[in-house]
């Protein structure tokens, strides 16, 4: 803990709510590691290994902090609130970062730590990082487990209109807020209180959202069912890569580069340029994967488990009425 921190260095957290990301999660530590002084994990009931392999990377020494929800809901917004300011009140973060599994930061620049881009920015001030968005082809390192190492070819920046927000422990502490779902934003709550947003360039998040034939299946249908079951199934982004999964649209890889290129996006971008644009590795002395298997994802089983815990939960509440 805190061996990045020096006279003048900061203590940076991030914060993740993560569930079924077995294939991706262990490679997300390895590589921030160092870059954060800590991972805070919230699980959300996974059904796979996920859990598994934290568990494993926490025994090795790692500076990662676990905790699992009971509730199968996945609001992300409330709990990744929750995970932000109790991450603040224990650890005394100058900044944190939320961020999901499949993120992973990095500079605009070759050769440099993030942290040392982050030690240099305005605490009094939000920031917002852009997206940078991988994509599966032809050309992908199959033979490699670690995830930036694997899939090296991305959409070109101007795509990509996400971003995500960094929060620094002085805004917690000086204004109510919460973060959007997909922790895109920290929305103030007090209207005559404003923070200026620093929409930064000297950093990128690096985004895997598709992986493989398995983990897109996985990823997609078990975030449909549990937003129909939350009567919120108007993503019309994810309704249409469902409906191609429905539409047997997703058996072959073939079928897989033509849906990442175009993913999250409800409709086909137009003139999309893909370039060779490998994350910068220098930084990391030990990307070697320890509990990742090559076949870590099954779809059904994933959507089995998850399917069992809503029909449990619609049971509880059948009976308690």
């Amino acid at each position: 803990m805190g061996k990045h921190r020096g006279k003048k260095g900061r203590r940076i957290f991030s914060v993740s709510m993560v569930k079924n990301e077995a294939d991706i999660i262990e490679s997300f530590v390895r590589y921030h590691q160092h870059i954060f002084d800590g991972m805070v994990f919230l699980d959300n009931m996974s059904s796979d290994r996920t859990p598994i392999i934290l568990e494993s990377l926490k025994e090795e020494g790692l500076p990662i902090y676990i905790s699992y929800d009971i509730d199968h809901e996945f609001d992300q917004s409330k709990k990744t609130t929750q995970l932000l300011h109790r991450t603040a009140g224990q650890f005394k973060p100058d900044i944190i970062l939320p961020l999901d599994a499949d993120e992973f930061l990095v500079s605009a620049k070759k050769n440099v730590n993030p942290r040392d881009i982050l030690n240099k920015i305005d605490l009094q001030q939000l920031h917002h990082i852009k997206w940078r968005t991988y994509v599966l082809n032809k050309k992908e390192n199959k033979d490699r487990l670690f995830i930036p190492e694997r899939i090296t070819y991305a959409r070109g920046d101007e795509h990509d209109r996400h971003h995500k927000v960094i929060v620094p422990s002085y805004i917690l502490n000086n204004f109510t807020g919460t973060l959007s779902s997909g922790n895109h934003k920290f929305i103030i709550e007090q209207r005559k209180k404003r923070v200026k947003i620093n929409k930064m360039s000297e950093l990128k998040l690096a985004h895997f959202p598709i992986r493989s034939l398995e983990q897109f299946k996985s990823k997609l249908l078990v975030a449909w069912i549990n937003r129909l079951a939350r009567n919120e199934g108007n993503e019309l982004y994810l309704k249409r890569f469902v409906q191609a999964i429905k539409e047997g649209k997703s058996e072959s890889e073939e079928d897989l580069y033509k849906l990442a290129i175009n993913y999250p996006f409800k409709n086909d971008l137009s003139d999309v340029t893909i370039a060779h644009n490998p994350v910068d590795l220098t930084l990391c002395k030990d990307i070697t994967l320890k509990y990742t298997s090559k076949n870590e994802v099954d779809a059904f089983r994933n959507l089995l488990g998850n399917s069992e815990e809503l029909a449990k939960n619609f049971a509880m509440l059948k009976y308690q009425k």
